[in-house]
């Protein structure tokens, strides 16, 4: 297909997927059970975005353990923890210092999968819907563009 809106349909489509599977991996860690971890290292690492700009990532490692068997995870939640402002990585970081106890939150199924912050921040659900929007008017236009070449 040469029509760029099929492309731009396609790749918002994945983009859209990709964050609502963000978004339900995240809400879904609310039915997860409850664990006291250690925390073993708290940085937070600046990127250089390519353009001139700065970005920040938010990074912990923790350890917990379930049914005396140890488990390290560096997941905070499900939303990108990357190309944050200083500001965003330091507040998902209040309170979490190498050494201390905190809550994780783990998968029963999957005890190996946990996270610290349940659900997903808001620039997440933003883009889910940047994306879900862009997705539905290009495609709506890829199909309009389809049908009128059929005729």
């Amino acid at each position: 297909m040469k029509n760029p809106i099929f492309w731009i349909a396609l790749f918002s489509l994945f983009a859209f997927l990709n964050q609502a599977f963000k978004a339900w991996r995240g809400f879904s860690a609310y039915a997860w059970h409850k664990v006291r971890a250690t925390v073993q290292s708290v940085s937070i690492e600046e990127h250089d975005q390519g353009d001139g700009d700065i970005g920040y990532s938010a990074n912990a490692q923790y350890t917990y353990q379930i049914n005396g068997k140890l488990f390290t995870s560096s997941r905070l939640m499900y939303s990108d923890a990357t190309q944050l402002s200083h500001h965003h990585a330091v507040k998902l970081l209040k309170g979490i210092n190498a050494g201390c106890q905190i809550d994780a939150f783990y998968n029963p199924s999957r005890p190996s999968e946990s996270v610290i912050l349940k659900g997903i921040d808001t620039s997440s659900l933003v883009k889910m819907a940047i994306f879900g929007l862009i997705c539905l008017v290009t495609i709506i236009m890829t199909l309009h563009a389809w049908f009128a070449l059929r005729s």
